[in-house]
């Protein structure tokens, strides 16, 4: 079986994100590092399973969102 490799324009896709920040969150550790291919090592592809053991990870430490997805509109000390 081989391995599924992905871009990071389609990673970034994916994660409603830029390609130049996963490039950035790859190098800052934040995301796993690419797999450097080709021949100068310029292609940059991550695995499916790297891809999905981030996005597991974020889901467990995704910290509880009591808001209901809405912003209070009221500035303090406004009135109405």
């Amino acid at each position: 079986m081989k391995t599924q490799l992905l871009s990071g324009v389609q990673i970034a896709r994916r994660l409603g994100i830029g390609p130049k920040t996963l490039y950035r969150w790859s190098q800052s550790g934040v995301f796993p590092p690419p797999l450097r291919l080709g021949r100068r090592g310029r292609v940059l592809r991550w695995t499916v399973e790297e891809v999905e053991a981030f996005l597991q990870g974020c889901r467990q430490e995704k910290p509880a969102d009591h808001s209901g997805g809405q912003r209070s509109r009221h500035r303090a000390g406004a009135k109405g």
